[in-house]
C-alpha cells in the first residue's frame, strides 16, 4: 500500500511540474506578445499611436497621418502579395524541378519588390516628416533613430540592421 501512495505522490509531483511549466510558457508568450503590440499583429497601432503622442500631432495633421498609412499599408500589403506567390511559385518548383535560370528570374523579382518595400518605407517617413512644423522637427528627428525598433517586424523576427 504505501507503495501506491510513493507512486501516486510522484504523479502528483510531476503533474505539479508540468503545470507550473505550462503556465509559464503561457507567461513568457505573453510577454513576448505584448512586446510585439503595435507590429503586424496589432495593425500597427502601437507605432502610430507612439507617433502621434510623440510628435504631439494636432487633429488635421493625425487626418493626414491616418491617409498616409492607409496608402503605405496598401501599397506594402500589394507588394508583399506579390512576394508570397512568388515564394509559392519557387517552393512548387522544387518539386516541378524548374531550372536554375527560372528560380534566379523570380529571385530578383522578389528582391525588386522588397526594394519597392522599403522605397515605401523611406516615403512614408518622408511623408511624415512633412507633416512636423516647429517643435514637432526637433521630436521627429530625435524619433527617427527609433524607427528601426518601432516597426521591427521582420520574418524570423530578426532585427534591421543599423548602419
Amino acid at each position: 500500500m504505501t507503495m501506491k501512495i510513493e507512486i501516486n505522490n510522484r504523479w502528483v509531483l510531476a503533474l505539479l511540474v508540468l503545470n507550473v511549466l505550462v503556465v509559464a510558457g503561457f507567461w513568457v508568450s505573453a510577454l513576448q506578445g505584448n512586446r510585439g503590440a503595435g507590429r503586424r499583429g496589432g495593425g500597427g497601432e502601437g507605432p502610430k499611436k507612439e507617433i502621434i503622442a510623440r510628435l504631439q500631432l494636432n487633429e488635421r495633421q493625425v487626418e493626414k497621418y491616418e491617409c498616409f498609412i492607409a496608402s503605405h499599408r496598401n501599397g506594402v500589403g500589394e507588394r508583399e502579395r506579390k512576394i508570397n506567390a512568388l515564394r509559392q511559385t519557387l517552393f512548387v518548383g522544387v518539386t516541378d524541378e524548374m531550372d536554375s535560370a527560372a528560380t534566379a528570374q523570380i529571385c530578383r523579382e522578389i528582391g525588386s519588390l522588397q526594394t519597392e518595400i522599403h522605397q515605401l518605407h523611406v516615403a512614408h517617413f518622408k511623408q511624415i516628416q512633412g507633416l512636423c512644423k516647429g517643435r514637432q522637427v526637433k521630436a521627429f528627428e530625435e524619433m527617427v533613430i527609433e524607427f528601426n525598433e518601432m516597426f521591427e517586424h521582420r520574418p524570423g523576427g530578426g532585427k534591421m540592421p543599423i548602419r
